[in-house]
């Protein structure tokens, strides 16, 4: 039988990135935190984490540690419905989101959501295969991501679309684009964009243009600070509609062809259980998705 110290000591080994600090965080030696999760392997009959920096899990491991944390959240429950309300420890929970849902709409629902369940927030800020990453170990109990198949053990639901719009400051759209449109400029005129794996400008142009191009790029690692240096005339950008409309109405950004956007779709997973906590979460997130998002189509 596995025993929740056991689990506890791999959640924290996980967690806090070393042997050294779960056991820090758990009130033990080190030696002892090592036996723990040595007695957990040997009951589960396979290697659970490799002693790398940090330490790493096998895939048997990622299955210990979603089970871990799971039955962390229900023993949480639990005890504050015997407790009439009151925990012992304050609850943390881990929830992953990309860079541009955190930006816009994201944080609303779970400040309301954090300070009415008086809970800790450990919000993971990354894109899909982060995100997904985070979910299959179950070290994220829900996810904003843009994948519509779920991670194994969680549960999926639609939120809408992220409205996606070309902007630029307005002397740089008057130098590159006089016209208002990408057309062959595109190909010259520099480009802000997240990093190098971010393509929705490319796909902006594509579905604009019907044209494969690579214009010079400068890669701004940081939502707001890619709207700042695109209104400063350092590229142009494709960016959330949410995070420009104020600039656009106040004429600091010009929209690049007015009449095309890009609709990225987007998904609540969780993980499958039945959870007061994650029902409360789900629809917290999901009424604030409503009244932001685009309908899916």
């Amino acid at each position: 039988m596995l025993e929740m110290r056991e689990l506890a000591s791999l959640r924290a080994v996980i967690t806090e990135g070393s042997f050294e600090l779960a056991a820090r965080a758990l009130f033990v030696t080190p030696g002892a935190m090592s036996q723990r999760i040595k007695q957990l392997e040997e009951k589960v009959g396979q290697v659970l984490v490799l002693r790398t920096s940090p330490p790493t899990l096998t895939s048997a491991g990622e299955s210990v540690l979603q089970l871990a944390h799971q039955v962390a959240l229900l023993q949480q429950e639990a005890l504050e419905i015997f407790q009439h309300g009151t925990t012992a420890e304050p609850r943390s929970l881990v929830i992953a989101v990309n860079h541009d849902s955190m930006a816009t709409w994201f944080m609303p629902p779970l400040t309301r959501y954090a300070q009415c369940k008086k809970l800790q927030l450990d919000l993971r800020v990354h894109e899909r295969e982060q995100t997904h990453r985070l979910l299959r170990q179950g070290i994220a109990v829900a996810a904003v991501t843009s994948e519509l198949v779920p991670v194994q053990g969680c549960k999926v639901k639609a939120l809408g679309a992220l409205r996606y719009v070309a902007v630029a400051a307005p002397d740089f759209a008057e130098e590159w684009f006089p016209e208002g449109v990408l057309g062959k400029m595109s190909a010259r005129a520099p480009l802000v964009a997240f990093d190098r794996a971010d393509s929705l400008a490319q796909l902006f142009i594509r579905r604009t243009t019907r044209k494969r191009v690579s214009p010079p790029v400068h890669y701004v690692p940081a939502s707001a600070d890619l709207v700042r240096a695109t209104v400063m005339g350092l590229g142009w950008s494709v960016v959330p509609i949410l995070a420009v409309k104020p600039l656009i109405h106040a004429g600091t950004l010009v929209r690049l062809e007015v009449t095309s956007t890009l609709d990225v779709p987007l998904y609540w997973q969780t993980w499958n259980l039945k959870s007061a906590l994650l029902t409360d979460l789900e629809e917290e997130v999901t009424k604030a998705a409503i009244g932001s998002l685009e309908e899916l189509h």
